[in-house]
């Protein structure tokens, strides 16, 4: 008698019993959101790599497309393009030398005229000192 009596002291009450029903509900709520909340996330990142997929394949063929274009372009008028560059820079390049050419002979003339300068300035300051001179003598 004494078991039962403690092992009714012991036994839940339907308090307790509905309370833990109600904690385990709740955490089932609980674990559902969060599998919805998951699920939810993988169809957008599933959306979203199928998405990316989908520009991928796109930026391919078009990327494909333009290369088969140029392939298809006439060889001979993007030679001539070349050649014509070409042309176009040797006569540049003429014309840099032929300056070249010409600022050095500037330059040697340039050279020539200061010495031509500085010889007639010491001819000045000779011939007025010789005048100069030949006043005082006077």
């Amino acid at each position: 008698m004494a078991f039962q009596q403690n092992a009714a002291k012991m036994a839940p009450t339907e308090s307790d019993v509905r309370t833990s029903f109600e904690k385990i509900a709740a955490k089932i709520a609980e674990t559902e959101q969060s599998i919805n909340s998951l699920q939810t996330s993988d169809a957008r990142t599933f959306e979203n790599i199928v998405t990316g997929q989908a520009k991928l394949v796109t930026f391919e063929k078009s990327l494909m497309l333009q290369k088969r274009a140029i392939e298809l372009l006439p060889k001979t008028s993007t030679v001539t393009n070349i050649v014509q560059r070409l042309e176009k820079l040797e006569t540049k390049f003429e014309s840099h030398s032929q300056l070249e050419k010409e600022l050095g002979r500037l330059q040697g003339r340039n050279e020539i005229l200061e010495r031509e300068l500085k010889m007639a300035e010491q001819a000045n300051t000779l011939l007025s000192s010789q005048l100069q001179s030949q006043q005082d003598q006077v």
